[in-house]
């Protein structure tokens, strides 16, 4: 027959949660996760786009400058 008196056994899970960085896990020699990999890099903006951008701010300073010397007005160098 079988002893009904013993106690029945209660569990307690415990459980706990840590955020870990990439770099950390990098760190310790263990493999990225899934959809923890970092992002690819930016692409570089294309020649036509970076000379733009260098032609834009190049007309800029000109403009400031004309207007500067026609002002009468000598910027210091933080106005540069």
């Amino acid at each position: 027959m079988s002893d009904d008196t013993t106690p029945p056994i209660t569990v307690k899970r415990i459980g706990v949660h840590i955020p870990v960085t990439a770099e950390q896990l990098l760190d310790a020699g263990l493999p990225l996760p899934p959809g923890m990999e970092p992002p690819p890099p930016m692409p570089r903006p294309s020649l036509y786009r970076r000379w733009r951008w260098a032609y834009r701010e190049w007309v800029q300073n000109t403009r400031e400058r004309v207007g500067f010397w026609i002002a009468g007005y000598t910027p210091s160098d933080s106005d540069w």
